[in-house]
């Protein structure tokens, strides 16, 4: 069981929740009721008031609520919200929330990508290469994926978490597709599947013990090439700096991409934080904007966050390729790359692994078994 404790909120200060109300000079009292209904089991509220100070407030909408005596509500129940009617000092409430993540969660696939240079996701090319329409872009399948440990740990995964994802099959645009989540040993092992296929696992987990975000110099700092080369064993060698202009996501930008991917979690928008698929999505941006890529797959990544990224932040990345392979017939690219928020501090660390060149290009067919070329 773990305990939340809810923000006291000044007048003026942004993304008050809703019911959270305030008069001038005065703190006041934010409430849960905010939290999505699916992710508490029961709430007991402990409302207790600075020294000096005597129980005498109360919430306007529920009488029962007094000052110092604890309310069990049942899961999905909305905590009572308003104004304190009395209360002279600054007054803290504490919720203890037994948390635990969906075991399932639906979502209908959007392919983002379709006007992208990647033709993949272009239903005409991805069936020359044998799958039934364009592939949904696997940093999505990843967003997807990712809902499971925010409902599970919320913030505190996105400030310290981690999640490790590969891709099997494709998921495809339009297509139910179904994350579930097991807990065991404090830790989510996850599965996507869609059309009857496994096509993605993964497991998300809080690490044990919280090591120092890396140094924003640990990797190499680059920038886009004016003139980007043809991807390649030479382009893409082990050792090259990959960097990425700069970006900004506002609130505009986090609203559309939150409808996109059919996210249902309103903490991005309460609380204005960047998406961990957005932050994935910087380690596509450094293949793309350094090389010239044919048709190509992302097939996993592994991902620390240190900090959650906040709209409003500029974020960068640098990135050092540590492999080029080849691996039953794929040209394979691996990288490590460090998330950089306004220039000062590390936002989440990633390992990220593409198939930039797939076998069918190499043998000049793009005939394939119906199964995604990351399955290697």
């Amino acid at each position: 069981m773990g305990m939340k404790e809810a923000r006291l909120y000044k007048p003026g200060l942004p993304a008050m929740p809703a019911g959270a109300q305030t008069k001038p000079g005065k703190r006041c009292v934010s409430t849960i009721a905010w939290l999505p209904k699916a992710y508490f089991n029961r709430v007991e509220t402990i409302i207790s008031a600075k020294a000096n100070s005597s129980p005498k407030g109360r919430f306007a909408n529920d009488s029962s609520a007094l000052l110092g005596i604890p309310s069990i509500y049942t899961r999905g129940e909305r905590l009572p919200t308003g104004p304190l009617q009395r209360a002279q000092l600054p007054v803290m409430l504490r919720c203890e929330v037994t948390m635990s993540a969906p075991t399932a969660y639906e979502v209908v696939a959007f392919n983002t990508a379709a006007s992208s240079d990647n033709n993949i996701h272009d239903d005409s090319i991805a069936r020359q290469f044998g799958f039934r329409g364009a592939l949904v872009p696997g940093v999505e399948v990843y967003a997807y994926m990712a809902h499971m440990p925010v409902a599970r740990w919320r913030r505190h995964w996105l400030e310290s978490g981690q999640m490790e994802c590969r891709f099997q099959k494709p998921v495809y645009d339009g297509a139910v597709t179904h994350v579930t989540a097991k807990e065991e040993h404090n830790q989510l092992e996850l599965c996507v599947e869609s059309a009857g296929e496994r096509c993605a696992t993964g497991r998300a987990f809080i690490p044990t013990e919280r090591r120092l975000a890396p140094s924003v110099d640990a990797l190499p700092a680059s920038s886009p090439p004016s003139s980007r080369p043809t991807a390649s064993e030479a382009s893409l060698a082990p050792g090259r700096a990959l960097g990425i202009k700069p970006s900004t996501i506002d609130r505009a930008m986090l609203s559309r991409y939150l409808e996109e991917i059919r996210e249902t979690d309103l903490i991005y928008l309460t609380e204005g934080l960047v998406h961990p698929g957005q932050v994935l999505r910087l380690a596509n941006a450094a293949l793309v904007q350094n090389v010239v890529l044919g048709p190509w797959i992302h097939v996993g990544s592994k991902v620390r966050h240190h900090a959650a990224a906040r709209i409003g932040q500029e974020l960068t990345l640098r990135s050092k390729i540590t492999s080029n392979i080849v691996s039953k017939g794929h040209a394979i690219v691996e990288f490590d790359a460090l998330v950089i928020a306004d220039g000062k501090a590390c936002a989440a660390e990633i390992t990220h692994v593409a198939i930039w060149r797939p076998r069918q290009i190499s043998e000049g067919s793009h005939a394939v078994n119906g199964s995604r070329p990351a399955d290697v």
